[in-house]
């Protein structure tokens, strides 16, 4: 996502911030365990800096050089990211 959002990590710096918030507590692990106890962690109450990054990412990630139709007429790219 860094590559398609410019500064990307100040950005989502709120965001960061409110998720260490919320699974403060938790032993979070891998796999189907880490999902169950994100199931019980509630957003509530988001900032207004909180709610500005993440319109600001969903508008990042509609733009037309992001998100496109395919067409095998046209090259085709693919972005992997092995982390």
């Amino acid at each position: 996502m860094r590559n398609y959002v410019q500064a990307y990590g100040k950005v989502i710096e709120p965001l960061l911030q409110r998720k260490t918030l919320l699974i403060k507590g938790f032993e979070v692990t891998l796999g189907s365990a880490r999902k169950a106890v994100m199931n019980k962690v509630k957003v509530d109450n988001p900032t207004k800096a909180e709610l500005e990054a993440f319109d600001y990412l969903k508008q990042q990630f509609s733009r037309p050089s992001t998100i496109v139709h395919f067409s095998s007429n046209r090259k085709l790219w693919i972005d992997l990211d092995g982390s």
